[in-house]
């Protein structure tokens, strides 16, 4: 009997603990994407492409998103983190059968 009300004595005096706003929760794994292309080859076209993806390795810093955003053709590509600076990325693997491909982020020299 003594267990029970000190638990509920102690949930009762605790503070509440705000849920976090699920938005602010999801920029914190969601990320813009931007591939330019300069030379194109194949059906792709010069430009540049927009997109969306979202973090799925926080410590490797990969990013999972379409192939057709990521682009086949030699791209600079950059991540952006909602309120961030851009930050150049490299594509780890795509296929473009599935449409998926998972980018790295993070220090350029560690990147080439």
């Amino acid at each position: 009997m003594r267990t029970s009300s000190f638990l509920l004595v102690t949930f009762l005096a605790a503070p509440a603990i705000a849920n976090p706003n699920p938005i602010e929760l999801a920029n914190d794994y969601t990320v813009k994407i931007s591939a330019a292309v300069e030379y194109a080859f194949g059906d792709e076209n010069k430009g540049t492409s927009r997109g969306a993806g979202f973090l799925i390795d926080r410590e490797r810093g990969w990013v999972l998103t379409n192939a057709h955003v990521a682009r086949r053709a030699p791209a600079t590509i950059r991540v952006n983190f909602k309120g961030q600076t851009p930050v150049r990325a490299k594509r780890l693997y795509i296929d473009t059968h599935l449409d998926v491909s998972i980018l790295q982020f993070g220090n350029v020299e560690r990147l080439h």
